[in-house]
């Protein structure tokens, strides 16, 4: 056959031609819907899988980032509480000074005024360590042990302040002291606290 001829087809397909079609259409046609179908559950069930995966993810991601904010959160708190404690005890620690260096000079109605700020200083500390946060920590029980001795000395010095103060002249510098070195410890552990939130 040349190039040039032409091959004409009859009008209809004679019927072994359709039987060997229809014959080979079968063979491969079947195998060919079934995998693409396969191939359609495979995709599907991976897909599942993936979004499943991806929904469990962020939602432990979200989890996460809860519990980080509520941590700060009370780390903030907790520096709040130590920082408030500090002020207050350094507050506690300046009238408790003054007062013991009126003593041997003052007139007993400037002790009492004196004696009336540093009462008013202990109810701060008292509020400001009875946040909840603070109540059962070492450094609570510390300024509960330091204000029992102030206020005994107080006490103590309002019946006969130059006798009293001057028996327990190192008691009281001591508890002085003390107050300092607290209000000191109370704002390092507000700083170290801070530190831990960022």
């Amino acid at each position: 056959m040349s190039g040039s001829e032409n091959v004409t087809l009859p009008p209809q397909m004679p019927d072994a031609w359709v039987q060997q079609v229809a014959k080979v259409v079968h063979q491969k046609l079947w195998p060919s819907i079934l995998s693409a179908v396969m191939a359609a559950l495979i995709g599907w069930g991976a897909s599942f899988f993936t979004a499943r995966m991806m929904i469990d993810a962020n939602l432990k991601l979200e989890q996460t980032k809860a519990d980080l904010q509520l941590e700060q959160d009370r780390m903030r708190a907790r520096t709040a509480a130590y920082s408030k404690l500090a002020t207050s005890l350094d507050s506690l620690h300046q009238a408790y000074a003054a007062y013991l260096r009126l003593v041997p000079t003052a007139s007993r109605k400037l002790l009492s005024d004196q004696a009336l700020e540093v009462g008013r200083a202990v109810r701060t500390v008292e509020a400001a360590k009875s946040d909840p946060i603070l109540l059962k920590s070492v450094i609570s029980e510390d300024v509960d042990a330091c204000l029992n001795k102030l206020n005994q000395v107080i006490i103590n010095a309002q019946r006969e302040p130059n006798s009293a103060l001057s028996h327990q002249n190192v008691d009281s510098r001591l508890i002085d002291s003390r107050v300092e070195e607290l209000a000191y410890k109370a704002q390092q552990e507000g700083q170290q606290v801070s530190i831990l939130a960022h």
